[in-house]
């Protein structure tokens, strides 16, 4: 699913406008990423949390040609899905 799928499920069930479901759907994403750039913890209950983990520095390995390389560390973005989720994607697995 697509930014556009999202926006055009809530004009579709919701009878929103258009236009006001983008702006909706832009405000929660930037909101998202802002709380994530500032390093805070975002949970939605039902759905999972999101945050910010630091990844150490380590030695990788190239793997066109198999030689060490050094990986800095960098923050990446974690998300940890509730239990409901979890529980809702395994029922479905037939």
């Amino acid at each position: 699913m697509k930014k556009i799928d999202i926006i055009n499920n809530l004009v579709n069930e919701y009878g929103i406008p258009k236009a006001q479901a983008k702006t909706s759907v832009d405000l929660i994403l930037k909101t998202l990423i802002d709380a994530i750039d500032a390093k805070d913890r975002i949970e939605i209950r039902g759905f999972g949390s999101f945050c910010s983990r630091y990844r150490k520095p380590r030695l990788g390995i190239n793997p066109r040609n198999t030689k060490p390389i050094n990986i800095k560390g960098r923050f990446t973005v974690f998300f940890k899905p509730s239990k409901n989720l979890k529980e809702l994607v395994n029922n479905n697995i037939k």
